[in-house]
């Protein structure tokens, strides 16, 4: 009795390693999907998830701050000093957006000074998160630089000065923008990354959510840009390009979940739960309705309204941010 006793302890011991090890489990998973966890134990994540729903928050800044970057690089108005104030007022956007990023690591870690050993030591390359940090601090700083030329511009502009000196000037005027629109791309595929190590969102393992997590931070940057600009030209190129890439964003989710449809279970299975489960709500009537429909409808019926430019914008700003949230959350 004492050695059955003692096999069984093993046996225990042995199944809570398992369990342990293998982040998914396919009591989860719908009947009909059960009996393949017998040879695939790899199909749907636990109930509980390893981030708090603030991550969701800081994947969503994240999208802001680069593609309000992005946005002010390659879509500039037509006029220099139209081109420099609008960098400026999309630069100190980007930069409020990656500060609170920066207070929700904080939060999250607990402490700040794990923050600060986040970004000063480089023992630990291999964490998405810390990666992650250093692209915030570094984004940062490119930021930081590109606001002291900018308000040197502004200031040499305001006295007639509308000309940059050649050689060196007219370099660090080109090169420091161009770096920052490098990070801001790097930050805006960034997100993708840190949920897929994860067994908590099987839909940002799939090679379509780097693309998702980009084309939804420069929605995020063009409806920023169309709320802040004035000049009549410029909005009119902003709504162009957001009404091609809401056409292309369509197009893009429906080959993405051509692509995890029937394929392998845990994001088949998280595909079901976006699209006809307990998420199919929010993604079809705020993702899909308020995000992409209702700002191409309003931008197509009067793109001279002010007031409609801004409403689309709004739902744009809603749509791509909760597109981000459930591609975190739904697992």
């Amino acid at each position: 009795m004492a050695e059955a006793r003692g096999f069984t302890r093993v046996l225990g011991n042995v199944n809570r390693f398992c369990m342990a090890a293998c982040p998914y489990d396919a009591r989860h998973l719908p009947a009909s999907d059960r009996k393949v966890g017998v040879m695939n134990p790899v199909l749907q994540p636990l109930p509980s998830i390893p981030w708090p729903p603030m991550i969701g928050w800081y994947f969503i800044l994240a999208g802001i701050a680069a593609g309000t970057s992005l946005v002010a690089e390659w879509v500039r108005p037509p006029h220099e000093r139209g081109a420099v104030d609008f960098a400026w007022h999309m630069a100190w956007l980007a930069l409020l957006a990656l500060l609170l990023c920066g207070v929700i690591l904080m939060l999250d870690l607990g402490r700040p000074e794990r923050f600060g050993l986040m970004l000063s030591s480089f023992a630990n390359l291999g964490s998405v998160m810390s990666v992650g940090a250093k692209l915030i601090a570094l984004k940062g700083m490119l930021l930081a630089y590109v606001l002291g030329l900018l308000y040197f511009r502004r200031r040499a502009m305001a006295v007639g000065d509308m000309t940059l000196a050649p050689g060196i000037t007219q370099t660090v005027y080109a090169v420091i923008p161009g770096l920052l629109a490098v990070s801001s791309l790097c930050l805006a595929v960034y997100p993708a990354m840190l949920p897929a190590r994860t067994w908590s969102a099987p839909l940002a393992a799939s090679s379509r959510a780097g693309l998702l997590f980009a084309s939804t931070a420069l929605l995020m940057g063009l409806a920023c840009g169309l709320l802040l600009v004035r000049d009549a030209e410029h909005a009119a190129r902003l709504r162009s390009i957001l009404l091609f890439l809401i056409v292309a964003q369509v197009g893009l989710l429906l080959f993405s979940g051509l692509a995890l449809y029937g394929g392998a279970p845990a994001p088949a299975h998280a595909l079901r739960t976006l699209t006809t489960g307990s998420a199919a709500g929010l993604f079809w009537s705020v993702a899909v309705g308020v995000g992409l429909g209702l700002p191409g409808v309003l931008l197509l019926a009067q793109p001279q309204q002010r007031v409609l430019n801004v409403a689309s914008a709004a739902c744009l700003l809603v749509g791509a941010a909760t597109l981000r949230w459930l591609v975190f959350s739904v697992s």
